[in-house]
């Protein structure tokens, strides 16, 4: 008994080992997409700004959590169809076999590991991601207000929502020969020009610029009619650009980065004002219904003397319920959906890696790189049910809960019917 425990602790160590080794090679494949993906969207709205190098690599650093609860499952999953297709392509799977143990001893070890991962995806995405997330906001808002977010340079012609503004020479924050166009379409065509002005922000926490014109001269038309124009001068004017809008929300943490006891607290407060609002149209309908009700049977008579409120009331919720009719609160809907993602998708690491076991069939000569290629497929195929699940999640009254772990059943289902059938074997 002792020599086969032994045995088995042999086995289990040697699997583990490969399972590990193989976790941090997929882990890497992973991370860098996500970590290229950030990286370019960071270059989108940072690094053409002056914002030093430590600053970047600060801010890609916070960012990183966010992306590891999508980079453990399928980094899981390819470590196990990378360890089983190694062991299988070099026969160890049948050398396991020949020696009398059972094929499922070989899942076990990588059953606990997957499950420890599983279990640190959860971590980082209630404590890690929710932390890193508030700090990245709260520097990224500095940067912002540190930053200019209107850059003008001599000649040029920008655009600002619906104004396009052209200018000659700049010196500091003086704009000189500026011409202003109004774009937005609402009947009239307006310009400004000016000799020179002075642009400067003076609403840090709105983005609020001001642009002093000295001597303007404004010219309004309309467009339908080439004759019906005018033209006024003045000594100054003073033009305020928001551009609130045009900055991205960075003070509030969103649901996919919010902890679980916060997506639970806010789901719980939107289905009490759900109830309060179905209340509110029940108690108003049974009026309604009271007065019709009270109506036909003046109109009718005996006629109508067996339809009181409730029955109203009981005869508008079936008409709705049979046209099809089912209320939808989003906000309740996407919060209860990004609940269960975030649980999901950690214990994926774990339902994921049953699906490797067919590999175990495969005896090609690189087993190990078939074993990556098909969890890629496997993964894709995850990642399109989930977040397909997730948008009907939000589209129906149906509780989230059973359409995003729908794929998670479905491929623990598949994988557990093949890990018995292996253990008949």
């Amino acid at each position: 008994m002792r020599r086969g425990n032994r045995s088995f602790s042999l086995l289990y160590g040697y699997v583990a080992r490969e399972f590990l080794l193989s976790f941090c090679i997929s882990f890497l494949f992973f991370f860098f997409i996500f970590f290229v993906n950030q990286i370019l969207v960071l270059a989108k709205e940072i690094f053409l700004k002056n914002v030093s190098l430590r600053m970047v690599l600060y801010l890609v650093v916070l960012t990183i959590p966010q992306f590891l609860l999508y980079t453990f499952p399928f980094s899981s999953l390819a470590a196990a169809s990378m360890t089983i297709g190694g062991l299988s392509s070099t026969n160890e799977i049948m050398a396991i076999r020949f020696s009398g143990m059972n094929i499922k001893r070989v899942f076990i070890p990588i059953a606990a590991v997957s499950l420890v991962i599983s279990f640190a995806a959860i971590l980082i995405s209630n404590n890690l991601i929710p932390y890193t997330s508030s700090k990245y906001k709260e520097q990224y808002t500095k940067i912002l207000r540190d930053i200019p977010t209107i850059e003008l340079e001599s000649g040029k012609v920008s655009q600002i929502d619906d104004l396009v503004l052209s200018n000659g020479d700049v010196e500091g924050n003086q704009v000189n020969d500026i011409t202003l166009f109004d774009i937005s379409r609402t009947g009239s065509v307006n310009s400004i020009t000016a000799e020179k002005g002075r642009i400067s922000l003076i609403d840090l926490q709105s983005f609020v610029y001001e642009l002093s014109l000295d001597r303007p001269t404004v010219l309004s038309n309309k467009s339908s009619s080439m004759t019906d124009w005018g033209v006024a001068s003045a000594s100054s004017m003073t033009l305020y650009l928001d551009f609130s809008n045009r900055i991205p929300a960075v003070q509030s943490l969103t649901p996919s980065q919010m902890s679980l006891a916060e997506l639970k607290e806010l789901a719980a407060q939107k289905n009490k004002e759900r109830q309060e609002s179905q209340l509110g149209i029940s108690v108003s309908g049974s009026k309604i219904s009271q007065s019709l009700s009270d109506g036909l049977h003046a109109v009718l008579g005996g006629s109508a003397a067996k339809l009181s409120a409730s029955d109203f009331v009981r005869l508008e919720a079936d008409a709705a319920k049979n046209a099809g009719i089912e209320s939808v609160d989003f906000y309740y809907q996407y919060y209860r959906s990004e609940f269960n993602k975030k649980l999901a998708l950690s214990m994926a690491c774990t339902f994921l890696v049953f699906m490797a076991f067919p590999i175990s069939f495969l005896k090609v000569r690189y087993g190990r790189l078939i074993g990556f290629a098909l969890s890629i497929f496997i993964s894709v195929a995850y990642w399109f049910m989930l977040f397909f699940m997730q948008l009907k999640s939000v589209q129906s009254a149906m509780n989230p809960v059973f359409l995003i772990w729908l794929p998670n059943m479905l491929f623990f289902t598949v994988g557990s019917v093949l890990v018995w059938r292996l253990g008949k074997r």
